[in-house]
């Protein structure tokens, strides 16, 4: 299954050492770059988020429906 993640679930596994749980939870998740913006604030997020080929970084496109669906 694959996910698209907000910074919250991210951020608060990483905390807890418990990041690992989203790869056995999800196959693949996505977020987009500025939710990536918002986790390498952090030196260590940034190692766990660049070490990891499960999570992919995608820059929003359509940004007529971001501002719909705020």
């Amino acid at each position: 299954m694959i996910i698209i993640s907000d910074t919250s679930p991210i951020t608060n596994l990483i905390q807890l050492d418990k990041w690992d749980l989203l790869q056995r939870l999800f196959s693949d998740i996505i977020i987009p770059n500025e939710v990536y913006e918002e986790l390498v604030v952090y030196e260590n997020h940034r190692i766990i988020i660049e070490s990891i080929d499960w999570i992919t970084v995608i820059s929003v496109s359509d940004t007529e429906k971001v501002e719909s669906l705020k």
